[in-house]
């Protein structure tokens, strides 16, 4: 009887070191979790820049743009000129303009200007005024395309911003077909003018590089 009764009570002791073991591992296992994510996101700066002649809108990396001397004329004093027509003394201006139109600051990287279609040799001279000079230039100093395209380009440097007051930058360029200044001047303008079907022309041809400003960080 007492044997049982030893045997009963290892048997009891036994069910509850197991109990205990069992909460002991219960309590060690058990942890708080979770998983959490979450998203940044920015939204992409908007990238676009109009640069037009007049009102005329570049479309390509090169355009040529004809009505830049068939606008803004200022007939001469003396004699008249059909309207929209080149002739010795006739002379105007077009502005070429920037504007920018995006979300980030840009700047004028490159200017290519050529004369285009000028196989008759027309003397077109230029001058750079105020965006807002409507007389005549008292001098038309920039004889070649290539001093003219240096002069654009000191007009259009530095950055142009996305805010109202800056976002825009302009340059009046003033033209002329120079009149001749001797008997074989006046010879070739007039062989140039004496054509038959074939009428010559002149025109520009204006290559303009926008491209967004990049900041870099200071040494």
């Amino acid at each position: 009887m007492k044997k049982k009764s030893n045997t009963a009570r290892l048997g009891a002791l036994a069910l509850a070191l197991t109990m205990v073991t069992t909460c002991l591992t219960g309590g060690t296992m058990a942890k708080y979790v979770t998983t959490v994510s979450a998203t940044g996101s920015a939204t992409v700066a908007k990238f676009d820049v109009d640069i037009k002649g007049n009102d005329s809108k570049f479309t390509s990396e090169t355009t040529t743009i004809g009505n830049l001397f068939t606008t803004g004329w200022n007939a001469p004093v003396t004699g008249g000129v059909k309207k929209d027509m080149l002739a010795p003394g006739v002379y105007g201006y077009f502005d070429i303009v920037v504007e920018n139109k995006s979300e980030v600051m840009v700047k004028i990287s490159d200017v290519k200007i050529t004369p285009a279609n000028n196989d008759k040799k027309i003397r077109m001279n230029f001058a750079l005024t105020e965006v807002t000079a409507d007389d005549k230039p008292v001098s038309f100093n920039i004889e070649s395309e290539d001093d003219l395209q240096s002069g654009i380009v000191e007009g259009l440097t530095g950055d142009i911003g996305w805010e109202e007051s800056d976002k825009s930058k302009k340059v009046r360029v003033w033209w002329t077909w120079d009149v001749g200044k001797s008997a074989e001047a006046d010879k070739a303008d007039t062989a140039i003018g004496s054509y038959g079907s074939d009428a010559p022309t002149y025109g520009l041809t204006i290559s303009i590089t926008a491209e967004q400003v990049v900041s870099t960080p200071a040494p």
